[in-house]
């Protein structure tokens, strides 16, 4: 093997193609970085940092107790409604940051699963904010490591909270 030797073209590019290994780590880093993606929600809206092309999880929840900080522990979701996005299938809808709870979206469909209800399908938001309820909304993007609780207030008004969970590594 003759073209092995330093200084020789396939050494150059077992070389080049070595250095990779090096960069590789940092780059995964970035692109990860990048897979987070925070969410804000009153009445209104659902807004995101990224576009929500993975869809997302928003359930009632029954809260049996808290953390110091008054965030729920241990829950059980009463009523779960899934937002899928409609360009998984078909490419001429495009993600966006914003779902509007109360208007029609074009790019996504709300399925509302209950227990004693049939599945249903809306292009509007199933449930109601009821004041006194805790909600929880989750990216259905499996590197997402964020759960956001909602408790609606007396007043209609929204409190949110950002819990992470990091993944196994």
């Amino acid at each position: 093997m003759k073209h092995t030797r330093p200084g020789s073209r396939i050494f150059n590019y077992l070389a080049i193609d070595l250095r990779i290994f090096k960069v590789m780590p940092v780059i995964t880093f970035l692109t990860c970085a990048g897979c987070r993606c925070d969410y804000k929600i009153n009445e209104e809206r659902i807004r995101a940092g990224c576009e929500i092309s993975h869809g997302l999880k928003m359930s009632k929840i029954e809260v049996d107790s808290f953390n110091a900080d008054g965030i729920p522990v241990k829950y059980l979701a009463d009523t779960v409604v899934l937002c899928t996005f409609k360009g998984k299938n078909d490419p001429s809808f495009e993600a966006e940051r914003t779902i509007m709870l109360k208007e029609a979206n074009e790019s996504y469909e709300w399925f509302f699963f209950d227990p004693y209800i049939p599945e249903n399908r809306s292009k509007i938001f199933p449930l109601r904010f009821l004041p006194g309820s805790w909600y929880q909304l989750v990216s259905l993007q499996s590197s997402d490591e964020k759960e956001n609780f909602i408790y609606v207030n007396d007043d209609g008004s929204m409190s949110q909270y950002t819990v992470y969970k990091p993944g196994p590594f």
